[in-house]
């Protein structure tokens, strides 16, 4: 039917949710918290994709992996694949992030993984890409893309964009 099939993995790591999106580092200033409750509410009221910008927002602010972990889920929720596989990917990189969040990011990974590309660019170090749903990544830099035709735009740090497609 075309529909998104929820099953009880989906449903285990969207109800962890609540529980890890309030263990935040003492670093957390207000501003922090505002963004933090703002984004709990976006994921209550079930606006998915305002709620992943605001953990998104919330972990630049504190470093807390719990962040990006709900990141990748309200991603996943919002059924946007690519960026919940690089959130959950992210999330599993970081330091700090529980035993049980990291099986669970890691086991969504993998079902994410074998429906997505990826794409590795490891150089010019120090160059910026721009490519779907990612708007400046520095390199080197890796992101999952649905299968399809994708425009990478690299610009290294001269300011000069890359033309040549073997450049990549």
């Amino acid at each position: 039917n075309g529909g998104v099939s929820i099953g009880p993995a989906n449903v285990a790591i969207f109800a962890s949710m609540a529980i890890l999106a309030v263990a935040f580092h003492a670093r957390a200033d207000g501003n922090a918290d505002s963004v933090r409750t703002e984004a709990i509410a976006a994921y209550d009221r079930r606006d998915y994709t305002v709620a992943a910008r605001g953990f998104e927002q919330l972990h630049a602010l504190t470093g807390d992996p719990a962040a990006r972990y709900n990141a990748a889920a309200s991603w996943d929720a919002a059924n946007d694949q690519p960026r919940a596989a690089d959130d959950y990917e992210a999330a599993l990189g970081l330091p700090g992030l529980d035993a049980r969040h990291a099986e669970l990011a890691a086991a969504r990974l993998g079902l994410l993984k074998r429906r997505l590309g990826y794409v590795m660019l490891d150089k010019p170090v120090g160059a910026t890409l721009r490519a779907a749903h990612v708007e400046r990544r520095t390199l080197p830099t890796g992101l999952h893309l649905l299968p399809g035709t994708h425009e990478l735009v690299v610009t290294f740090a001269t300011s000069i964009p890359a033309a040549d497609e073997d450049a990549l």
